[in-house]
């Protein structure tokens, strides 16, 4: 089985700029006039060339790829004469902010970035489970016990690939939290992330299952910063 690795940097890191990015990008299309639509944008500009000095070492691609697409339709802004031109560019912006927010969520769970070697076993953990190939050496052993070791050795793996993105998931509320903290937003619960429900018992159905967990944290993260700077 292949070892999954994380990036070499945090990308979490870059979660408040492109979150202070975005919310100043909402403030510049709620806007009254062109002087400032112009304010509000600047400073998205700022947080988002943060963003990118970032996501330049943290390896999340589509983050950075977005990011750059978003500064490149703001740039433009400081050219406009016009409130309905630099307004143009603000709602193009806004949803290629909104892209990097959901693509960092992703970063952190994304194969084959999961979670540090979440696929392989300890040492200590490995030693009580015999290899199929060692049992082979001892002679002739049941097909049903070879089984069982394979089977054995997949339960624990599964067991640590599903704890290593319970703790990612998380990071990732904590993180979004944080950030709904500073704009005095309600927190998202935890409550809603903690599940006793029975998980699947193969590698690519608990990635999927995670995976709609990340995308469903990212929608109520972004409805709530919404709803909050709305107010």
């Amino acid at each position: 089985m292949a070892v999954l690795t994380i990036p070499a940097s945090n990308c979490s890191e870059v979660s408040s700029d492109v979150s202070y990015a975005y919310s100043h990008l909402k403030k510049a299309y709620n806007s009254n006039n062109v002087d400032h639509l112009k304010h509000y944008a600047e400073r998205s500009i700022s947080a988002l060339l943060r963003s990118v000095e970032i996501l330049n070492d943290c390896g999340c691609e589509s983050a950075l790829a977005n990011a750059k697409k978003g500064l490149y339709l703001l740039n433009r802004i400081a050219t406009t004469e016009t409130f309905e031109d630099g307004r143009f560019y603000v709602k193009r912006a806004r949803p290629i902010a909104k892209e990097v927010i959901i693509a960092l969520d992703y970063c952190t769970a994304r194969d084959p970035e999961i979670s540090l070697q979440s696929a392989h076993l300890t040492t200590e953990q490995a030693q009580h489970i015999p290899e199929p190939e060692q049992i082979k050496k001892q002679g002739e052993i049941p097909k049903s016990q070879l089984e069982a070791a394979e089977n054995a050795r997949a339960k624990l793996q599964n067991e640590h690939l599903i704890s290593n993105l319970e703790g990612l998931i998380m990071k990732n509320l904590n993180t979004h939290n944080e950030t709904l903290k500073s704009y005095n937003c309600k927190p998202i619960s935890e409550k809603l992330y903690k599940s006793n429900a029975s998980l699947p018992d193969s590698e690519r159905a608990i990635k999927l299952y995670y995976k709609n967990i990340l995308e469903k944290l990212s929608k109520e993260y972004l409805s709530a910063l919404d709803s909050c700077i709305e107010k």
